[in-house]
């Protein structure tokens, strides 16, 4: 079974607040690291983007 390379979750059970990360890909200079993502969705989606 292949190792997930992005991981997302609710922040407190919300979905305007999200969090996540991203592994860097093998073979890359990113290899070996760890993205992690702050993503605020408003109360006017989706006629506002995600932050």
């Amino acid at each position: 079974v292949a190792k997930c390379a992005i991981r997302v979750e609710l922040v407190n059970d919300d979905f305007t607040e999200l969090k996540g990360e991203i592994a860097g890909p093998p073979d890359t200079p990113y290899e070996g690291g760890n993205f992690v993502l702050e993503i605020k969705v408003p109360e006017t989606y989706p006629f506002n983007p995600p932050k």
